[in-house]
């Protein structure tokens, strides 16, 4: 029974050492919500992300703590009260996905492609279909993504007189740029 549990690790360590993973821990990603009242804004540049390139398998995940606003005010608001990120739960935002469109990216090339798996914020986890541009180029990759986020899937509450000012639905903007990181450093 050991040498057959020993085997089948053996064997997937080798298929995992073949597979071409991009990777990055420093991507970009920022939000924006608006309304008639006012704009809020937020940036951090701790995305941390993932790409493999064989089987399009494709994960981010972000430290909401992590993100800088424009003042003080609006971060300890959006911690405390919105996402509640002292919860260990709410700390983190992830997806988890895969790449819909039959492209080889091992080539040079931009490609317009549809991502399908699940977001998770504020510990709750939706299905999601992404609109993504991945840019292959001199064995660079850097993926980019725009989506909206509406709060109430999350469970987000924000009081009405605030709702005003950020509106029901957050523009997300993802920018990775991705190395392999199989290669020599």
């Amino acid at each position: 029974m050991n040498k057959i549990i020993l085997s089948a690790a053996t064997l997937l360590f080798a298929v995992a050492a073949q597979a071409q993973v991009v990777t990055t821990s420093t991507g970009k990603v920022s939000f924006a919500g608006s309304s008639p009242v006012t704009d809020v804004e937020a940036e951090s540049k701790k995305l941390v992300g993932a790409l493999n390139l064989a089987d399009h398998k494709f994960a981010f995940k972000i430290d909401m703590t992590s993100f800088d606003f424009p003042n003080e005010a609006m971060e300890a608001h959006f911690n405390e009260k919105y996402l509640e990120t002292d919860k260990d739960v709410n700390r983190h935002t992830t997806f988890t996905g895969k790449i819909n469109d039959n492209i080889d990216l091992k080539k040079d090339g931009t490609y317009k492609v549809s991502v399908s798996g699940k977001l998770k914020c504020h510990n709750v986890e939706k299905e999601r279909n992404l609109l993504a541009t991945v840019t292959v180029a001199g064995g660079k990759v850097s993926v980019t993504s725009e989506f909206f986020v509406p709060l109430k899937d999350h469970n987000i509450e924000v009081p009405s007189l605030v709702f005003a000012k950020v509106g029901e639905n957050i523009k997300v903007k993802l920018e990775m740029e991705m190395a392999d990181k199989t290669a020599p450093k």
